[in-house]
């Protein structure tokens, strides 16, 4: 009994050892497993003043979980109103609102992290559910013959979600499409087959589906005319060629409304073959779950036997999302080889592909190389190491696929212990790259300036311990540092830059005597570089002191302008300026801004200088509270018969960039306007709108001289959609009698825009154009990722 007892104390014993080895072996796979997400954030829109959720869950056990919002770690960046709960898991906005202090809507993305590296989420956006007013909103007279189709058309404002269109007509509401009556999805309204029970007022509505906040338009009244004499076939709707983008697998209407008596037949072509799958509704075509083989010209023909086929054509383009169809695969390598990462997307347009490294952006460079989509990393480093996540996106969405890339580390081989910083400092001041390679056989550590060996002269650069320090900075030495370290099992290597600032105040230099720095060579690398910074300091300050013999050193308080590369510097000087005439004694300053050297523009500076012979004319400045967004800038009060340059300087939170380049010169035409010459009157009018990127809008127009006035050019004018106030409308310059088509650009994302339009000549300018609104595409999270690292 005994023995049989301790049979299965030992046994219970044994099992009870093996559950915790078990247990202990998962943990560990689990801390070493990649981090995956089981749940993301979606996109989703809300309604002002509620409670909006977010979810986010990820594996291996134990891996952590954060938020970003605009590609702000919100750990770091708290957004008031915002909190994460269940360790991540949830993220709650208990008041949901947009304002100045409360910005709640914009993109937010998880991170999962575990002991194999970070990935994050893809971006979700949280809108905030509300709706514009009507922009066009006069009462319209519609004629139509009995028996025609009518068409009240309605633009529906701008609402996020889209507005839902419903109708009323006499005093009820027509909320649904019948076999007679159309809603179509533009918002416009049809009436087949018109009858006197359809005259009367009608009034177009438009209803957020998610607040139900409702916007309607003025009244529009409809007048049937009894047909008494044959009219020719025309068609009303629409009044032009159309180009469309629709998504793969909508549904699309094409649209089209004709007149005459006898009532026109109406006909639909395509230019790529039969329309096997088209349906007809009413007089228009339906097509449905669109493919990108569907895209071309499909023509709608009305004729009634008066008079010649009349036509109008939809130019019909079929975008696709961005997919990855082979992402990259889970990578074992060793360090000092070279690997390869595959990424394969499709998608229309043409997604662009980025990749991202423990959720920072890959920085390219003399090891890091994007072939195509896919990234190439050449001499594997140890810091090489953790989770790659392609991000492929376009106008339509972001997809992303992650791979593992793990590096085994030789015994012995070199590895970076302690990483250079990037310096930024004044000429005369001491610069200091710590580095620390180890391994076995020890490294042979050397420094590269600029690609070229450096060699320490010991009064002006030292190396000791594998630390650089550069005693005196100056121009000279501004550049690339890298710190390479080898031995026989392999070579590693670290980088960073050195940025000279040029201080716009007087500086005095240290002077470092060289036989006391190397009375100090026995010391530890840390304390002889305390020494070299106190020897700079107390040469400063004796320098403050020796008020007897000079005048005092101001402190460095003032505006720097680097002259290097750095993380963050003033901006890039923007380009040549482009000159066009405003007026006789005003001209447009245009310009394109360059590099904001890691912070963001604040304003622009305008300068011009007047060109005589045989003076010295001195630069004036004519604004230097320019808005970041705008890039024209009108400089007036010039002197007729008098010739100009121009120039153009950036500003951001460090200082002021370099001046551009010189404008070429520009006279200011010295005659006044001719009596003779009138202003034209009739406008040119827009046909199309175009939302090129989250920053630019593309404009299109025709224009024909009914009135025979010479023009020398066009006004767009634009402003945000929200504004009332006509002096909100910014002004942009179009000089050229042929110009068609213009880009609008500095815009902001995700803003809806109205554009008009004017002519010009030296009398005045026309009557406005219509009126088009315009929304600019999304930001996408990687440009803001980038914004974000980088600054």
């Amino acid at each position: 009994m005994a023995l049989g007892r301790a049979t299965d104390e030992w046994a219970s014993h044994r099992w009870s050892f093996l559950t915790i080895l078990l247990i202990s072996v998962l943990q560990i796979i689990a801390e070493e497993s990649p981090p995956k997400f089981n749940v993301v954030p979606k996109t989703t829109t809300q309604q002002p003043g509620s409670k909006v959720k977010l979810r986010c869950s990820g594996s291996p056990r134990g891996a952590k979980l954060s938020w970003y919002h605009n590609g702000q770690p919100l750990s770091s960046n708290p957004v008031p109103g915002v909190f994460v709960r269940k360790n991540g898991k949830k993220l709650i906005i208990e008041r949901f609102q947009r304002s100045k202090s409360d910005h709640h809507v914009g993109m937010y993305q998880c991170a999962v992290t575990s002991e194999a590296g970070s990935i994050i989420s893809p971006p979700a956006y949280l809108h905030l559910a509300e709706i514009a007013k009507f922009k066009t909103d006069v009462p319209q007279k519609v004629k139509v013959l009995q028996g025609n189709t009518a068409i009240i058309p309605c633009v529906p404002p701008a609402s996020k979600p889209a507005a839902r269109v419903q109708y009323r007509h006499e005093g009820k509401w027509i909320r649904n499409s019948t076999e007679r009556i159309l809603i179509t999805p533009s918002g416009n309204l049809q009436i087949a087959n018109i009858t006197l029970d359809d005259w009367g007022l009608y009034k177009c509505a438009a209803v957020n589906p998610v607040t139900l906040h409702q916007r309607v338009t003025n009244t529009s009244k409809v007048k049937i005319d009894e047909p008494r004499r044959k009219q020719p076939a025309q068609i009303v709707y629409p009044p032009s060629h159309k180009t469309l983008s629709v998504q793969r697998g909508s549904e699309v209407l094409l649209e089209c409304v004709s007149s005459g008596y006898p009532t026109p037949t109406v006909t639909w072509r395509w230019d790529q073959g039969q329309l096997d799958t088209a349906k007809r509704v009413l007089d228009n075509l339906l097509l449905s779950d669109v493919q990108p083989s569907d895209s071309g010209i499909y023509t709608c023909s009305a004729e009634n036997g008066k008079n010649a086929r009349v036509k109008v054509n939809y130019i019909l383009t079929v975008t696709d999302s961005s997919s990855i169809t082979q992402g990259p695969e889970d990578t074992a390598t060793t360090a000092g080889l070279n690997v390869t990462l595959t990424c394969r997307t499709t998608g229309s347009p043409k997604p662009d592909v980025h990749w991202l490294h423990n959720t920072k952006p890959v920085v390219l460079d003399e090891r890091h190389f994007q072939q195509d989509s896919d990234l190439a990393i050449h001499e594997i480093q140890p810091t090489d190491a953790g989770m790659y996540q392609c991000v492929a996106s376009n106008t339509l969405n972001t997809a992303m696929a992650q791979a593992w890339l793990k590096v085994e580390v030789p015994k012995g081989y070199p590895t970076v212990e302690t990483s250079p910083s990037n310096v930024a400092t004044e000429a005369g001041e001491i610069a200091v790259f710590a580095c620390k390679i180890s391994g076995s056989p020890e490294p042979d550590v050397q420094w590269e300036h600029n690609g070229k060996p450096v060699t320490a002269d010991g009064e002006h650069i030292v190396i000791e311990d594998g630390t650089l320090s550069i005693i005196r900075v100056s121009r000279e030495d501004e550049g690339r540092y890298k710190c390479l370290g080898s031995n026989s099992v392999g070579k590693s290597w670290v980088a960073a830059s050195l940025t000279v600032l040029v201080p716009t105040t007087p500086m005095t230099l240290a002077v470092v005597k060289s036989g006391d720095f190397h009375h100090r060579r026995g010391q530890n690398i840390m304390e002889r570089n305390m020494w070299l910074q106190k020897q700079v300091q107390g040469e400063k300050e004796r320098g403050s002191q020796n008020s007897g013999r000079s005048a005092p050193v101001p402190p460095l308080s003032g505006p720097r302008t680097p002259i290097g590369p750095s993380s963050q510097s003033v901006p890039e000087a923007p380009s040549k300026p482009r000159i066009s005439r405003a007026s006789d004694t005003s001209v447009y300053v245009s310009w394109v801004p360059r590099s904001n050297g890691g912070s963001p523009i604040t304003a622009f500076k305008v300068q011009y200088k007047r060109i005589a012979d045989g003076s010295k004319e001195r630069w004036r400045t004519a604004s230097d509270k320019i808005p970041p967004t705008t890039l024209s800038y009108q400089v007036k009060t010039l002197q007729p018969g008098q010739t100009y340059r121009f120039r153009v300087i950036a500003i951001n939170g460090l200082g002021e960039s370099r001046q551009s380049q010189q404008s070429s010169q520009y006279s200011v035409e010295g005659h006044v306007v001719k009596g003779h010459l009138s202003r034209p009157v009739v406008g040119p009018h827009i046909t199309e709108i175009l939302a090129v990127s989250p920053t630019t809008i593309s404009v299109r127009w025709k224009y024909m001289a009914i009135d025979n006035v010479p023009i020398d050019g066009f006004y767009i004018y634009h402003r945000e959609t929200d504004s009332d106030n006509e002096k909100d409308f910014v002004q942009s310059v179009v000089n050229g009698v042929g110009v068609r088509s213009f880009r609008l650009e500095g815009l902001q994302p995700e803003i809806m825009y109205d554009i008009k339009m004017q002519c010009f000549n030296r009398a005045g300018s026309s009557d406005f154009s219509n009126v088009m609104m315009k929304e600019t595409l999304r930001m996408y999270f990687f440009d803001l990722l980038c914004i974000y690292w980088t600054s």
